[in-house]
């Protein structure tokens, strides 16, 4: 290749370099700019909204879940009880008061008798009430369940009362009813809070089932808004990249996919002023030819006098502070409502990008030094 043909082609290529160079620059920041402002700030407030909406019913969940296993434990016990009253353990009292009776040992039949009663009142309380208070307490004051010891306590109570002003003690029989009828009393109020504890255990699952519909739902709106977002940027990519990414790996990946943005820019500056070096040596520029602006544009990468070497700084700052400012704004959005107290997608997205968004900012810090170097090195002649 001879020397014109040769020299024709650098300026060929430096032509060719500085279209290429405008191009990936102000492509470049727009690109950044339109994902940024309709998939990667709308997927960061509409999927805040959704999952500060499913933490709040998780947390809601949860709540039931321990209130559901409190009252399934309380009812488990109730049943236990109900069992035991079942088993009348009582009798072995009145059984003994029989034998005392029948073998002459009761001096003070109405004393003795009473004396019974209250073994059988205080095995009760101890057996029954005492039990259930603990099981109790975790409901809290004005549960609709909370009143149930002190229910039991007072029906032993009355029995006790009404019992020991009769003459209970006369006839077998009437022992033999004294037992019946605190155990039917205690049965009865047992089961009824054995229901009682079904019936809420049931009401507050059907409510954690409608709250597990709603994190579904809420679920479902993220997974549609995704779906969205995708169209949107599809649109904004070049053909052969669509498909191969969706919203959530963009937002992994928008650093390093700037920082790369970066790197081809000044990489094709740099060759793109070797060919402008070439051309200028070709046709025998002499070194103030080469710094005056009017032979170079703002996008070549040499220098230009104080004017154009600073508007050539300021050209690529401007292109490496707008990838930059949108790497920022990937992870730290605008406030809103929703995010003030929650921001769970920012977060999880910040975890995993926030080291590649530390790497894009060196390579744009690191791209505005190369650029300065150039085109304020001092040139001979």
């Amino acid at each position: 290749m001879d020397e014109a043909r040769r020299l024709k082609r650098h300026a060929e290529l430096f032509e060719a370099g500085e279209t290429s160079v405008r191009r990936i620059g102000i492509g470049g920041a727009i690109f950044a700019l339109v994902v940024l402002l309709t998939v990667i700030e709308p997927f960061h407030i509409e999927s805040s909204r959704a999952q500060s909406e499913i933490e709040v019913r998780q947390g809601e969940v949860r709540v039931l879940a321990g209130d559901i296993e409190r009252i399934e434990s309380l009812r488990q016990e109730l049943e236990g009880m109900s069992e035991r009253i079942a088993n009348q353990p009582w009798t072995d009292e009145i059984e003994t008061l029989k034998d005392d009776f029948r073998e002459g040992r009761v001096t003070e039949p109405r004393a003795h008798s009473n004396e019974v009663l209250s073994d059988i009142a205080a095995e009760l309380r101890a057996g029954i009430v005492e039990p259930l208070r603990p099981s109790i307490v975790p409901l809290g004051e004005g549960h609709e369940l909370s009143s149930v010891p002190e229910d039991i306590d007072g029906a032993i109570r009355n029995w006790h009362e009404e019992y020991r002003k009769s003459d209970w003690w006369i006839t077998t029989d009437r022992k033999d009813d004294a037992g019946r009828a605190i155990g039917n009393e205690l049965d009865v109020l047992l089961s009824r809070a054995t229901k009682d504890a079904a019936k809420i255990g049931d009401e507050l699952a059907a409510a954690s089932g409608v709250l597990a519909g709603e994190i579904r739902q809420a679920e479902r709106r993220i997974d549609a808004l995704v779906a969205d977002l995708q169209g949107v940027m599809d649109d904004a990519l070049p053909g052969w990249a669509r498909g191969f990414l969706d919203v959530r790996q963009l937002l992994v990946i928008y650093p390093w996919l700037l920082a790369g943005i970066a790197v081809f820019l000044t990489a094709t500056a740099l060759r793109t002023t070797y060919h402008f070096h070439a051309m200028a040596e070709g046709e025998g520029w002499s070194a103030d030819e080469r710094r005056d602006p009017l032979l170079s544009t703002a996008w070549t990468v040499t220098p230009r006098g104080p004017a154009g070497s600073l508007a050539t700084v300021a050209t690529y700052g401007a292109v490496f502070a707008v990838l930059g400012l949108c790497i920022y704004r990937s992870q730290h959005p605008p406030e809103t409502e929703a995010q003030a107290g929650v921001q769970a997608s920012v977060d999880a997205i910040a975890s995993t990008a926030g080291w590649s968004a530390l790497f894009a900012y060196a390579v744009f810090a690191a791209a505005v030094a190369v650029v300065a170097a150039n085109v304020f090195r001092k040139q001979p002649g």
